[in-house]
């Protein structure tokens, strides 16, 4: 509105043009809470401009309000209740004395958003892809020979009327017209669409404000939109997203056996949805009504298709936006702006939720899926009209889905399960030429299935402010750990924008505090998360800034868009996985298995025969730097649903066996892996499962390859010796790295693509002496056990004479360090420390990722390592790891920590 009024300073009568000018729409209105808020605030806008004044009076605030109503307002709701309702709103809110209600079926309409054309007519132009047909399942040979008939019939049409006469090249339509025979007879839809806004637009210049005045406004729309060359492009429409939802049989297949394959004339099955009737459809806006073109075919297609269109057009409410607002999109426009709040369901059935909302709550509330499975069985076996009911919505769901993953409509966000949040997205971005924002699941911003189009906004400089909250303070009757976002953006640009944003908000004042809402600009989202593009999330705006100056002095783990291998990946990361819990299961042995199979027990493993058995590690049974931490009661029959944390004097010996749940044979162990990974004798593994109540984010230790990993348990290989993946452990042991790693993930899973983004220092930032001090502080942190007796070889001969005989030759003597706690504590702050000064960070930087109360006081918004501190200060009476992590970064920088 701003940027309207800008344009025009020191011409009030321009600026309010400019202002009732204006298109804004909401595309899912529901009862038009937002096109009403749209509307007073351009109509405030429109009077202070009149009357000079910023309080003007009501009377002529409301000849405004009522103005804008008729002329900018526009909206879509899939309920008919709905659109009825919002326009009730908008009569009553813009009501002005001496005034009728203003004409708005026009502008306020009922249909479903995603389904049909979006805002041009190439969909129809390029043709029905051969993924739009579906076959009406019968028998698989039948079924095949139906697809192939439909798919080769396409073709033809393609060939025939567009490949063959130059109307489309490489599937780009030329304008808004194309080509549609040999003789080159064109169809500009274009002009035709033009002329009908120029129409739309005198209509809403009509002058008065008397009820026959809108009584003559409502039959000049109506007239328009019930034209010939309307009804030809509404039939056009309808068939070409009607291929999507007819389900192809053996008569469509006789249709097309029937209709010949001359070349020399053009091939057209009368009866059937796809390219072929779409063509044919739209070729009789060159002919007078009821007259034939030059080679007869306008009126080839037979009306039993052109209803069986309607019908489904009337059944799922297409909506074909370039048609239902032609005054809109014409001559290539669009909406000034885009407002609302879009469902946030997905278009599969969700059993649960369907049989709630329609009284069988037996069925919502049975135990699991398997039960509520045989009670939907029980209803098909008793012939229960709603199961068809059931099936029946199933099936549209299905049909829905086909059209918005195989139309070219969205081809950003019709991924996966599809929720309908993202495709009200990318319809915002592309009918928009101005500012479009929308409440959504804040999910747009980083879940996988929606990094593309997240990626679209911000490498197209588009995305201006991210506003995401949590619903503990009931925003929404929701679950309130459901969390969404107020999400603008606008339009490309080549310049990077700056972003407003602010995370975990309860409130909507919170907007307004100036801690919780920071800036970033659009690079810097490739900057975080350079191969998804995802949104970073940062609690505060000192958490942005931190993290920003630890990315600026590291690089993530794994750069996918980097060719350089140096680049993409300076420390030559490998990941991999060797066991799922699940699909591999048939290889794991438990205890009660193999001691009743006589299989005997040494050390860690079990020997069966020839055969020997190695532990399977799980990620919950290792903590930092201790691939020891905890195991399993064996002498219970079941798996326990929670493992047993090894005690501090199981821990102190070195002989002390783990106890896992499961076993698998060594054999399967050296297969699992890939010869490129093979050769590698040792890996980090870390814990996939981590979630907020833990004291830490990311927990990582040594792992042998010689040993069994869970899925759970995934692997990180360098393959460039011991010494060099110790000091990596170190880096992914930091109290600084958890901190990075507890702004990048919100759930419970330490995703791939999430570790992958994670800033790691690089090898030649750390000097040899660092390196040294690193390495003598891990190898005593790891080797507590004998059963890393390999581990303390390995190293050893990757070690100097003089490098062992300063860690008094355990490594030689295979004499592991006893298991202290305290000690430990004391090694991994010192870790901590040399880490921190290795990313580049100050005393203060670190005191705030320890406790950020050191920096804002008790009670502060901040929040770091919470959990951690709880725990310390109940069991120890102090923040320890805080005591011991500073008190190393001083002995640090006065230069006695290396001494």
């Amino acid at each position: 509105i701003k940027e309207r009024i800008s344009q025009h300073d020191g011409n009030p009568k321009a600026q309010v043009d400019a202002l009732l000018s204006m298109k804004v729409c909401d595309p899912a209105c529901g009862s038009g809470h937002f096109v009403l808020a749209m509307a007073r605030t351009i109509a405030w806008y429109v009077c202070s401009i009149r009357t000079g004044e910023d309080n003007p009076v009501s009377s002529d605030y409301r000849r405004a309000l009522h103005e804008v109503i008729a002329q900018c307002i526009y909206a879509v709701d899939l309920n008919p209740e709905a659109v009825e309702l919002c326009k009730l709103v908008l009569w009553i809110e813009g009501y002005c004395a001496g005034m009728p209600l203003s004409f708005l079926d026009h502008h306020i309409k009922c249909g479903n958003s995603v389904v049909g054309l979006g805002h041009s007519f190439d969909m129809l132009f390029n043709g029905v892809p051969k993924e739009a047909f579906a076959v009406k399942p019968t028998d698989k040979e039948t079924d095949k020979a139906v697809k192939k008939a439909i798919t080769a019939c396409n073709k033809a049409a393609l060939e025939h009327f567009v490949t063959n006469n130059g109307a489309i090249s490489d599937g780009e339509a030329i304008g808004q017209g194309m080509l549609l025979d040999s003789q080159n007879t064109s169809v500009n839809v274009a002009q035709i669409m033009a002329s009908v806004a120029a129409t739309m637009r005198k209509i809403t210049d009509i002058k008065g404000n008397t009820e026959d005045d809108e009584l003559r406004r409502k039959r000049a729309v109506e007239e328009v939109m019930a034209s010939r060359e309307m009804q030809i492009l509404r039939s056009a429409a309808n068939i070409y997203t009607y291929s999507f939802f007819h389900l192809f049989d053996t008569a469509d297949q006789e249709a097309i056996r029937n209709s010949g394959t001359d070349a020399s004339t053009l091939f057209v099955v009368p009866s059937i949805p796809y390219t072929g009737t779409v063509y044919s459809t739209l070729q009789q806006l060159n002919t007078d009504d009821g007259e034939a073109d030059s080679l007869g075919i306008s009126n080839v297609v037979e009306p039993p298709l052109t209803k069986a269109a309607a019908d489904a057009a009337a059944h799922y409410q297409f909506f074909h936006w370039v048609l239902e607002f032609p005054e809109v999109f014409a001559d290539d426009g669009s909406f000034d702006v885009i407002c609302g709040n879009p469902p946030w369901n997905k278009i599969k059935i969700q059993d649960k939720e369907w049989f709630q909302s329609h009284g069988r709550k037996d069925i919502a509330d049975a135990g699991n899926a398997n039960t509520r499975k045989k009670l939907i069985a029980k209803m098909e076996a008793n012939n229960d009209p709603l199961y068809h009911l059931y099936k029946a919505a199933i099936e549209d769901a299905s049909k829905l889905s086909s059209f918005v993953r195989k139309s070219c409509r969205f081809n950003l966000t019709a991924v996966g399960d599809i929720d309908l949040y993202p495709l009200f997205a990318e319809h915002s971005m592309s009918c928009c030429m101005g500012m479009w924002g929308l409440i959504l699941p804040t999910g747009i911003a980083n879940n996988d299935s929606t990094k593309r189009f997240f990626q679209k906004l911000t490498d197209e400089n588009r995305l201006r402010a991210l506003y995401d909250f949590e619903n503990r303070e009931k925003i929404f009757k929701i679950d309130s750990r459901f969390r969404f976002c107020m999400l603008a953006a606008g339009q490309e640009s080549a310049q990077e924008s700056d972003v407003k944003t602010a995370f975990f908000l309860t409130r909507m004042d919170q907007i307004l505090d100036e801690d919780r809402v920071f800036t970033l600009n659009t690079g810097d989202f490739a900057r975080f998360n350079p191969n998804t593009r995802t949104c970073p999330v940062f609690r505060t705006s000192f958490d942005a800034k931190l993290t920003q100056k630890i990315y600026s002095n590291a690089e993530v783990m794994v750069n996918e868009n980097s060719d350089e291998i140096s680049l993409r990946s300076p420390w030559r990361i490998r990941f991999a996985s060797m066991f799922h819990m699940s699909n591999d299961s048939d290889k794991f042995r438990t205890f009660d298995q193999l001691t009743k199979a006589g299989a005997l027990r040494e050390g860690n493993n079990f020997v069966l025969g020839d055969k020997i058995y190695v532990p399977l590690y799980e990620g919950k049974m290792f903590s930092y730097y201790n691939h020891h931490y905890s195991g399993f009661d064996n002498s219970e029959l079941n798996r326990p649903n929670t493992n047993v944390e090894f005690t501090e004097s199981e821990l102190m010996d070195s002989t002390h066996a783990v106890e896992p749940w499961y076993w698998v044979k060594q054999n399967d162990v050296l297969t699992a892996f890939s010869d490129e990974l093979s050769n590698s004798n040792w890996a980090i593994s870390y814990r996939s499962i981590s979630t907020s109540s833990n004291s830490r984010a990311f927990v990582a230790c040594m792992a042998s390859t010689s040993n069994a990993l869970s899925n759970s348990a995934p692997l990180i290989f360098v393959n460039r010796g011991l010494i060099l993946l110790m000091s990596l452990l170190a880096n992914l042991s930091s109290i600084v790295f958890d901190y990075a790693a507890k702004q990048k993930y919100s759930g419970s899973n330490m995703n791939l693509f999430i570790v992958k983004q994670l800033p790691v220092l690089r090898p030649d930032q750390i000097d040899e002496q660092h390196q040294w001090q690193i390495v003598r502080r891990v190898a005593e942190l790891t080797y507590f056990n004998h059963d890393m007796d390999e581990f303390a070889s390995d190293l050893a001969g990757e070690l100097t004479d003089e490098q062992n005989a300063l860690l008094d030759g355990r490594l030689l003597r295979k004499e592991p360090w006893i298991f202290n706690e305290e000690r430990r504590a004391v090694l991994m702050a010192e870790l901590d420390a040399i880490i921190a000064s290795l990313y580049g960070l100050n005393e203060e930087e670190l005191m705030y990722i320890l406790d950020p109360e050191t920096k804002f006081g008790e009670g502060c918004i901040h929040e770091t390592f919470r959990v951690l501190k709880e725990k310390e200060m109940e069991r120890f009476g102090e923040y320890r790891t805080f005591r011991l992590v500073m008190d190393a970064w001083h002995r640090l920088q006065e230069g006695t920590l290396f001494s």
